[in-house]
């Protein structure tokens, strides 16, 4: 019983202080924008959604961006296919019937072999 006391006093503390933080960093915030000359409420106006940002035309760099990200595309696309590839073949492998055992090459008997060379 004490254990559920202590971890729910832990919880509502966490949770507590949690608030409390979001609600001084709020008001930190606040006093830097008004420190800056802006007016918060007129910055995100409560109950209306942000305006849409015109559209700009893309630098020359996000085009060669998008362009080094489309090669990137394609080379994992080649990369995945070999794979696949590799893996139907070990796949296909593996179906086949066992190749037959290669027979034993019969030991050669003692007295057929050559005397060793005189050296003399």
């Amino acid at each position: 019983m004490l254990l559920i006391l202590v971890v729910a006093l832990l919880a509502g503390c966490s949770i507590a202080g949690a608030w409390y933080g979001r609600l001084q960093e709020r008001a930190w915030w606040t006093r830097r924008l008004i420190e800056r000359g802006i007016n918060p409420n007129t910055l995100y106006p409560r109950g209306a959604g942000m305006p849409p940002a015109p559209l700009e035309p893309l630098d020359p760099s996000a085009d060669a961006m998008r362009d080094t990200m489309e090669d990137m595309a394609r080379e994992v696309e080649r990369l995945a296919e070999g794979q696949r590839f590799l893996t139907k073949v070990l796949t296909e492998k593996r179906a086949l019937p066992p190749e037959p055992p290669v027979p034993p090459v019969p030991p050669v008997p003692p007295d057929s072999r050559e005397p060793p060379a005189d050296t003399n």
